[in-house]
């Protein structure tokens, strides 16, 4: 388990088993990167989660801000490829996460963070055919209900989140839980490679 922050990385861990091993590691830094992945010796699958938020409009917004998220998310997703690979056993997996903007009508002042995610699925179809048989998958969430959602809306509690949400055909944000099933799912069907598995609560129709 690695993670950027070391409290949110410890109470992480302290939900898993005692046997769980945690590193702090931030995929804008290939140094950290580099070390993360050169004391391990065998992987069975990797699941990445990482990426910078950043939006505005274009004619304001620092230029330094997005391209940290092209950077956490794109050239992140392609630094862990390439030093994970390697290391992944036969029938191992890579499952990357984006969202639903990287296909749902765009909005004023996504535009960066929407080519980022679109960027990384194209980037998993092309990793899927040069990495196989390895797998490469992605997992395409809309609105999911964590502490970064309720912060992202101004520190909103339940009643907001629920009313925010209450359109959708399922009624609701997701859950970390259903997002983690479709993690799981990626890395335990043999046969699923190049996907863009979709956890939005029907989002896409709304």
């Amino acid at each position: 388990l690695a993670a950027r922050d070391g409290d949110k990385l410890a109470a992480a861990a302290a939900q898993l088993s005692s046997q769980a091993q945690t590193a702090q590691a931030d995929v804008n830094d290939l140094a950290s990167l580099q070390a993360l992945f050169t004391g391990l010796e065998r992987l069975d699958h990797v699941f990445v989660t990482a990426g910078a938020i950043a939006g505005g409009p274009v004619a304001t917004t620092e230029i330094a801000a997005l391209r940290a998220t092209l950077d956490s998310r794109i050239w992140g997703a392609y630094t862990i490829a390439r030093l994970a690979a390697p290391r992944l056993r036969a029938g191992g997996s890579l499952t990357f996460t984006t969202s639903t903007s990287a296909t749902r009508p765009p909005r004023a002042g996504l535009s960066i963070g929407s080519a980022a995610v679109a960027g990384v699925e194209g980037l998993v179809r092309a990793l899927a055919l040069e990495l196989a048989p390895l797998r490469v998958n992605v997992v395409r969430p809309s609105a999911t209900d964590t502490p970064l959602l309720r912060s992202l809306m101004g520190g909103a509690d339940d009643a907001a989140v629920a009313a925010a949400y209450a359109e959708l055909p399922l009624g609701r944000a997701a859950r970390p839980d259903e997002v983690a099933a479709a993690a799981l799912f990626c890395m335990s069907n043999p046969y699923v490679t190049g996907s863009v598995v979709v956890v939005d609560g029907g989002t896409s129709l709304a």
